[in-house]
């Protein structure tokens, strides 16, 4: 039922002369497995993390790939590259592969088995998180820049540089140390002067969903929130506004 619906949007958009849209999920593993049905077992990040090494996890991906791409999925959203610390430990949990160097060593492996099998990855949430869960309020980092650099922003210049991902994925919070007082996702300082200048990273780069509490409730609603993050340079939006 999936591939064909996947293959009725792509002919009817060629069909129609319109550009095919990318079909992404977030098939992280564990809890956040979109896909849990149909694929193989997938598991969280952790438990990948510490039963399996990261030359057997990058075999597991692979397969999790090839099975998503036989599927028309383009886009895994995917991995999680924040190091698990006390800082984050509640909202994370699971989804972290653990500590920053074996985190550095699982995402990197992740990426690489996603994109060898052209499925583009998206390393998230740049350039980090608190315990706030961003669904429900507005994660502020209040580490000193020299905490924050070696617990988030090192590990993820090394995925991204290292695994070389297609997309980066925003996060909402509000990063104390570097004295902003802007949602990251929001911020020009985040996306151009720190991901792009200073890490170097030239792939997309996604806002996490705007219709999230972190930022609709905190004077930033979605019709300001798009156009502050375009404005700050992301390249896509993420909108998942529910209706019933």
């Amino acid at each position: 039922e999936l591939m064909s619906y996947i293959d009725s949007i792509m002919k009817f958009c060629n069909d129609n002369a319109i550009a095919c849209p990318y079909v992404a999920v977030d098939q992280e593993g564990g809890e956040v497995n979109r896909l849990g049905a149909i694929t193989s077992v997938l598991r969280s990040c952790k438990r990948l993390s510490d039963n399996y090494s990261p030359d057997e996890a990058e075999i597991i991906y692979g397969l999790q790939a090839e099975q998503m791409k036989l599927l028309g999925i383009h886009m895994n959203i995917a991995p999680v590259a924040e190091p698990q610390i006390e800082y984050n430990r509640d909202f994370l949990s699971r989804r972290s592969f653990g500590s920053a160097p074996r985190t550095m060593i699982y995402a990197t492996k992740c990426v690489r088995a996603y994109e060898n099998k052209n499925v583009a990855t998206v390393v998230k949430h740049f350039p980090g998180n608190s315990n706030t869960d961003p669904h429900l309020g507005l994660p502020i980092i209040s580490l000193s820049q020299e905490e924050f650099d070696s617990n988030f922003l090192l590990p993820f210049a090394f995925v991204l540089n290292g695994g070389n991902p297609s997309c980066v994925l925003m996060s909402h919070a509000i990063v104390e140390g570097y004295g902003e007082k802007t949602p990251v996702c929001l911020s020009s300082f985040w996306i151009g002067e720190m991901l792009k200048n200073r890490i170097g990273y030239d792939g997309l780069v996604i806002s996490d969903d705007i219709f999230m509490s972190a930022l609709a409730d905190n004077g930033y609603p979605p019709e300001k929130a798009v156009v502050q993050a375009v404005e700050a340079g992301v390249d896509v939006l993420m909108l998942s506004e529910k209706k019933f």
